[in-house]
C-alpha cells in the first residue's frame, strides 16, 4: 500500500405443539449433502384453533422518552421510566402468560432495567382486564450515560408462543454538554525507513469535563503526501489495555494501561509506503456529538 498502515490484519427442540396439523421440510445442502429437517406435527389434524398462537403486541409507549442527566437532582438514585402496552391473544387475555420490558444501551451489551409489565389495576395499571399492560422501571441514576437507549418489549403465551418485540426509543441528554479534550500527543516526528518495516504507536490523553464515560470515541484521520486522505480513515484509538482483538486473529490496540484516559493505536510503514509528509489529525467526540478540539501531528517518512 502507498500509505501508512495499521498494525492490525487485516438440532432445534421443537416448540409447543400447534393444533393443527402441519409438516415442514427444509432441504439444506452442505457440501452437496442434503439434509431432512421435519417439524413437531400434531397427529390429529380434525380440530383447527388459535391456542397454538402468540400473543400479539398492538401498541407500545415509554415516558419520558427523552431524559435530560442536568435536571437530575444529585440526590436522586433511580429514574423512573413507565412503560405501557396493549396485547392481546385469539383466546383472550387469559393466555398470555407474561410481558417483559427491557432497557438497553444502543450496543445491547448493557442492560440499565428490565421489568415485567402487568394488567392487573395495581399501580401504574389503571384497569385489570383491559388489556393494557404497564410497569415502572427506575434505571440508576450513575447508568445514565449520554446516549440512544432501546426499550424492548416482548409477550410470551401460555403454551409459550412469543411475540414479536416491540423497540421503542430512549435518548438521555444533557443541557450543558461540553466538548472533550485532548492533550499529551506521543508519535515521532520523522521516520527512517532505509528498507525496514517499523513499528510505532500513535498515542493521545481525550479527557471530558462531564465524565469519561461521556467520551463516545477518539480518532485520528490521516493524510499522504500528496494530499489524498488515507483510506481506512477515520482510525479509531483505544483505551483498552491491549484487551481486546481489534483485528482477528490475534492483534490487539497496543494500549498499555485500560482506563487511565491515553487512547492508543499501533501503525506500521513499510518500504512500499510513499516518502514524504504525512499529516495526522487527531479528535476525540462524546455521546451528545460534541468533538474536542483538533490536534494536527506531521511525520516526515524518509528513505
Amino acid at each position: 500500500m502507498s500509505q501508512l498502515e495499521r498494525t492490525y490484519r487485516g438440532g432445534l427442540p421443537c416448540l409447543p405443539k400447534p393444533t393443527f396439523a402441519f409438516r415442514l421440510f427444509l432441504i439444506v445442502a452442505a457440501a452437496g449433502i442434503a439434509v431432512l429437517f421435519s417439524a413437531c406435527e400434531k397427529s390429529d389434524s380434525s380440530i383447527i384453533d388459535s391456542t397454538g398462537t402468540p400473543p400479539y403486541v398492538v401498541t407500545a409507549q415509554i415516558s419520558p422518552t427523552r431524559v435530560n442527566v442536568d435536571t437530575i437532582p444529585q440526590s436522586q438514585t433511580t429514574v423512573p421510566i413507565d412503560v405501557q402496552a396493549e396485547v392481546t391473544h385469539a383466546t383472550g387475555g387469559s393466555a398470555i402468560a407474561q410481558v417483559l420490558c427491557t432497557i438497553t444501551d444502543s450496543t445491547g451489551n448493557l442492560t440499565l432495567a428490565t421489568g415485567q409489565l402487568f394488567d392487573n389495576g395495581v399501580s401504574p395499571d389503571t384497569q385489570e382486564g383491559d388489556n393494557l399492560f404497564s410497569a415502572r422501571l427506575n434505571v440508576p441514576t450513575q447508568d445514565l450515560t449520554v446516549g440512544k437507549y432501546t426499550c424492548q418489549i416482548v409477550a410470551t403465551s401460555q403454551q409459550g408462543y412469543v411475540s414479536g418485540t416491540i423497540l421503542l426509543p430512549l435518548s438521555v441528554s444533557r443541557q450543558n454538554d461540553r466538548p472533550p479534550v485532548l492533550s499529551d500527543l506521543q508519535a515521532p516526528d520523522s521516520i527512517v525507513l532505509a528498507g525496514q518495516t517499523h513499528q510505532f504507536k500513535l498515542m493521545v490523553k481525550a479527557t471530558d469535563p462531564d465524565g469519561q464515560s461521556d467520551i463516545a470515541r477518539v480518532f485520528f484521520n490521516s493524510y499522504k503526501p500528496d494530499g489524498n486522505p488515507a483510506s481506512g480513515n477515520p482510525f479509531q484509538m483505544f483505551d483498552d489495555g491491549s484487551e481486546n482483538i481489534i483485528y482477528p486473529p490475534d492483534t490487539p490496540s497496543g494500549d498499555l494501561v485500560k482506563g487511565d484516559s491515553v487512547y492508543t493505536l499501533g501503525v506500521v510503514v513499510n518500504p512500499s509506503n510513499a516518502t514524504g509528509l504525512y499529516r495526522f489529525e487527531f479528535q476525540a467526540v462524546d455521546r451528545s456529538n460534541q468533538y474536542s478540539q483538533k490536534i494536527i501531528w506531521y511525520i516526515q517518512v524518509l528513505p
